[in-house]
């Protein structure tokens, strides 16, 4: 696998989007509850939207009730009946399984129609009765929401909702037959405290990536750090990827390469490619047009990555034509594949990578997301040759990710608050 590279990520969510996407995660559980306490039968009713905020890593929520009491008395029965906003709040984690952790606790209530006691005509505030009744009944309230948030929010879900299938469907690997193989080893998280009505959070993922030929079916998920001081938060290496091209897949791609060649003014063709990749590269291949011949070339490959120009050295050619008329014509033919090697070498990878990463989508739409790529420009600062294998190890220093909700959400929203 290829070596560590470490990429930030800026996550920008107003409250009203968290709040609707975990609305939607605990809707069921929260619509209503019906409570015994010590013989009082106790109905508590969402009457408005939940509402949350995320301040230093500690998630706030603010949930809207009504409350209805009511305890037999005889043959009737005393109803007290009121509306308030209880506030909750937990710190966030994430367990051993990447499921969110949440240990959510009473704050405190703000009573927005205070209750009374019907009795008759008479109207009787009830108010400390009620909140003793409600600060019983909060643990089984709390009990319930992180039991809903931690069997809803998966991190594993997530990031594969978000990242590993979203890696399969890019176009531009599958149109160079290349697969991505992605290993997330550890997330740093830092809440950024925002004014008004934005959380933002500053992300540092630690990752491995390299494309090959091979098709990966491993997905890692990764250990998970929360803090609250951003200098905790160190970035060790850039982000980068590394590019490993097999013998096949190099064999593969110069057959295809070189049907877009022309010598003279005839098509360059050939079959039954082999290349071993060692200290010294041997390519064999045959010919087809336009002439048949048999080709063995050997040679180094040497990178400077102050230029970015990568040479062939110790360059020796080798073949041998199929028709015997064009044996005498052996050294003119070796000079043509000499020439056309010189019109590729020396070769500035940075005119194939540049094309190549221009093909990558700038935003990808993900659940109402836009997730933008910012600064995606890659250097090779290695080109190696290990286990037969062509490896080059590219690095974006200013990489960056940036998260926010789709522009058309916002304007969705800008709507209904004019």
């Amino acid at each position: 696998m290829s070596q560590e590279y470490q990429l930030p990520v800026k996550i920008s969510l107003s409250d009203q989007y968290i709040s609707k996407v975990l609305s939607t995660i605990i809707e069921r559980y929260m619509e209503e509850w019906s409570l015994d306490v010590n013989g009082v039968d106790v109905l508590l009713k969402k009457n408005d939207d939940l509402m949350v905020k995320v301040i230093k890593n500690t998630l706030w929520l603010s949930l809207p009730l009504e409350i209805n009491i009511k305890r037999p008395s005889g043959l009737f029965s005393v109803e007290a009946n009121g509306k308030a906003v209880i506030h909750l709040h937990t710190p966030i984690t994430f367990d051993a399984n990447h499921r969110l952790n949440t240990e959510l606790k009473l704050s405190h209530f703000d009573w927005i129609e205070k209750p009374s006691l019907q009795m008759g005509v008479l109207n009787i505030p009830v108010t400390t009765l009620i909140q003793l009744i409600m600060n019983h009944a909060s643990s089984i309230i709390t009990g319930r929401l992180d039991s809903a948030l931690r069997n809803q929010v998966n991190l594993k879900d997530l990031l594969d909702t978000f990242v590993y299938d979203k890696i399969l469907d890019i176009d531009l690997l599958k149109e160079w037959d290349l697969f991505a193989d992605l290993q997330l080893t550890r997330i740093d998280i830092v809440n950024l405290q925002v004014p008004h009505d934005h959380t933002e959070w500053d992300v540092l993922i630690t990752y491995r990536l390299s494309l090959s030929d091979r098709i990966s079916e491993q997905r890692s998920y990764p250990i998970i750090y929360i803090h609250e001081d951003v200098s905790k938060r160190d970035r060790y290496f850039p982000a980068g990827l590394s590019v490993i091209l097999s013998q096949g897949y190099c064999a593969s791609l110069l057959e295809t390469r070189a049907a877009s060649q022309k010598i003279g003014n005839k098509r360059v063709l050939f079959e039954n490619s082999k290349i071993d990749i060692k200290e010294n590269i041997h390519v064999f291949t045959r010919m087809v047009e336009p002439v048949k011949m048999e080709v063995n070339h050997q040679f180094m490959l040497t990178y400077n990555e102050l230029n970015g120009e990568l040479t062939i050295d110790e360059s020796n050619i080798e073949i041998r034509p199929g028709n015997i008329i064009y044996r005498f014509f052996t050294p003119l033919l070796r000079r043509m594949i000499e020439e056309k090697i010189k019109e590729v070498f020396p070769l500035h990878i940075s005119d194939y990578l540049h094309p190549f990463l221009s093909k990558f989508p700038s935003v990808m739409k993900v659940e109402n997301l836009d997730i933008a790529f910012h600064h995606l420009k890659f250097k090779v600062m290695e080109l190696l040759i290990q286990d037969g294998q062509i490896v080059m190890v590219l690095n974006s220093p200013q990489f960056i990710i940036e998260v926010k909700e789709a522009i058309e959400n916002l304007a969705d929203k800008s709507e209904i608050n004019s």
